[in-house]
This record gives C-alpha cells, sequence and structure tokens, in this order.
C-alpha cells in the first residue's frame, strides 16, 4: 500500500486496477476477514486514495470500514486528505484537458462530491469537505468562520453539561491530563486548545473530542485512542462533531498561520 501511494508511475496503475478487482470481488466478505481490506487502515493515504480514484460502486464500502475495523476517518491527518484531495483533482484536470472547456471546475466538483460522502456517515467529517473547498478556492479558513463555529459550540455547552448532569449513562472517559500521557506529550494538558472552566464531570465529552481533531495535526492515534473516541461519539454524535468541529478547525487555522 505504502509503495502504491508513494511511487505513483504507470506500473502503479495496474495494480490499482488490481486493488479494484480485488476489492469487487470480496464484496460480500467481512473486512475482518480479508487481510486486503483490514490494511487499508494501517497506510491512512491508501485508504484516502482509494475512495478518490477507485470504482464509485465501492466507495460506501470504504467509508463503512470506520465502524467495522479498529480506525476513525476523524483522526485521519489533515495533510493527508489535502494532498489526496489536491493529487486526484490534479488527475482529473490531466484527463479532461482538451476534452472539455473547465477541466478545473469538473475535477474539484467531482473531489469535492466524493468528500461530501464522508459527512453522511460521520457528521463532523464535513471539516474536510470545507478545508478542501476552501483550498480549491484559494483562500483559508478565516478568523469570523472559525469564531462562528466555536460560538456554535458555546450555545450548546450549557446543554450539554446539563444533560450530563441529568443521566449517569454517560461512557467515562479521559481528561486533557490523560490524553497528555496517551499521546506521550506531556505539555499537552496545558495547551490552550482545551475548553477552560469545565465541571470535572464534563471535561471527558468535552476534552475526548478536542482530542480526536488533535490526532489530524499532530499526534497519532493509538487502538486506544480509537475505542475511546468511538465510545463517546455513540453515545452523543451530535455533540461530539459539534466539539470535534470547532476544535478542527482552531487547530487548522493554527497550523495555516504557523506556515505563514
Amino acid at each position: 500500500m505504502t509503495n502504491m501511494v508513494e511511487d505513483e508511475d504507470e506500473s502503479q496503475e495496474a495494480n490499482w486496477a488490481f486493488l479494484n478487482e480485488m476489492l469487487l470481488s470480496l464484496d460480500d466478505v467481512p473486512p475482518a476477514a480479508s487481510d486486503l481490506i483490514s490494511a487499508l487502515p494501517r497506510c491512512p493515504q491508501a485508504l484516502v486514495r482509494c475512495l478518490l480514484r477507485l470504482a464509485p460502486s465501492l466507495r460506501n464500502r470504504i467509508w463503512q470500514l470506520d465502524g467495522e475495523l479498529p480506525f476513525s476517518w476523524l483522526m485521519i491527518k489533515r495533510q493527508i486528505w489535502r494532498r489526496e484531495a489536491g493529487t486526484a483533482f490534479g488527475e482529473m484536470c490531466r484527463e479532461l484537458h482538451g476534452l472539455v472547456e473547465d477541466p478545473g471546475r469538473l475535477a474539484s466538483e467531482h473531489v469535492l462530491s466524493v468528500l461530501e460522502e464522508g459527512a453522511d456517515y460521520i457528521g463532523a467529517l464535513d471539516t474536510v469537505t470545507t478545508d478542501v473547498r476552501m483550498a480549491f478556492a484559494g483562500g483559508g479558513l478565516s478568523k469570523q468562520f472559525v469564531q462562528h463555529v466555536c460560538e456554535e459550540r458555546d450555545r450548546r455547552a450549557a446543554d450539554h453539561v446539563s444533560a450530563l448532569a441529568m443521566q449517569d449513562d454517560w461512557p467515562p472517559g479521559d481528561r486533557r491530563f490523560e490524553w497528555s500521557q496517551e499521546f506521550g506529550n506531556a505539555g499537552l494538558a496545558d495547551a490552550p486548545i482545551w475548553e477552560p472552566d469545565i465541571p470535572p464531570s464534563a471535561q471527558p465529552t468535552f476534552d475526548t473530542p478536542v482530542a480526536a481533531a488533535w490526532c489530524c495535526f499532530a499526534s497519532s492515534p493509538t487502538p486506544r485512542t480509537v475505542f475511546l473516541v468511538k465510545r463517546m461519539r455513540a453515545h452523543a454524535p451530535d455533540w461530539f462533531d459539534m466539539a470535534y468541529r470547532a476544535a478542527w478547525y482552531r487547530l487548522a487555522r493554527a497550523q495555516n498561520l504557523a506556515k505563514d
């Protein structure tokens, strides 16, 4: 898998065609029972490339691997999404050159339509589509946009804390100190990415989405990370996605500013 994404030449086209045929032939095989399918998440770049270049009939199956294998789309690095989207865009532009009047428009629409499918499975994946759309347009995440998302999260926060107080079946989870240990980053617990003044009982449900977003920019998730994130999101997906978006956009804007 790694060679297929690192060595992009004519010989790899045959490999991608073979992978396409193999996945089609394994349509009824559970992912965990197939060495080929279960290996895909080990190379996130190959996994994203599968979405963007294999047969459309396979995309649903690729998206659904999140629910069947120990990985999460929510923790794939931002730069992988951006790089693979750019690669797919460039390839399609070259294929359409001379055939249509505006190959760039068609190529960008195709890439974005594939990415938009992800939000049908996991709402918070609209972060990726928004980010790539802005990149294609030559822009970036504005301070006002990120602030608007954070304000929306803040409006929901009080209701979320109230819900926690009334329910005793919320799954346990790590707080920022434990996440700092999980990622082997002693200074992470004091980083300004966490929400201040959160009641101790609510911290895991605030901090777990932030930890998931953090994996898209810095630390790599462990199997335990994936388990905790999926368990927390399964309990309250709407809240999780809102908190994840706010953290993801804040981190993305900080990354953009650091590069400027």
